[in-house]
């Protein structure tokens, strides 16, 4: 009787100690901070802290670049560039459409900037180091 009672204890707790589950999407997704390049619509004077209406991040499980969109900026240009290797990854989508965006890259080794050219003229710059 007492062997029943252990081996039932240990099936149901023997399990458990084995489930490592994470919920750190800093493992699973980097975010590549950007930066503004103001484009001819620039309004000078203001001095507040604005929060980007562009949200990029780096997926490395999938080698995906996704892109989450806030606002209406219309028609969006993404160009990666892997300055080791000179690798190029391009795509212009609408973000009325579609506001969030992935963009498939080869995931190699190198020094990444990523541009995102809005229809309106303004630039959004970042830069990110992938390592093996």
């Amino acid at each position: 009787m007492k062997t029943k009672i252990i081996l039932l204890i240990m099936a149901v707790f023997l399990p458990l100690s084995f489930i490592t589950l994470k919920a750190d999407d800093d493992v699973l997704q980097t975010k590549i901070p950007l930066n503004r390049v103001f484009g001819e619509n620039y309004e000078k004077g203001n001095r507040g802290i604005i929060a980007l209406p562009i949200d990029c991040y780096y997926a490395a499980f999938l080698s995906i670049i996704q892109t989450n969109v806030s606002d209406n900026l219309g028609e969006i240009t993404i160009e990666v560039l892997n300055t080791t290797t000179g690798e190029t990854f391009y795509e212009t989508f609408n973000s009325t459409l579609t506001p969030q965006h992935v963009l498939p890259i080869s995931g190699s080794a190198g020094f990444y900037t990523i541009t995102y050219t809005i229809s309106g003229g303004d630039e959004y710059i970042g830069t990110y180091m992938l390592t093996d």
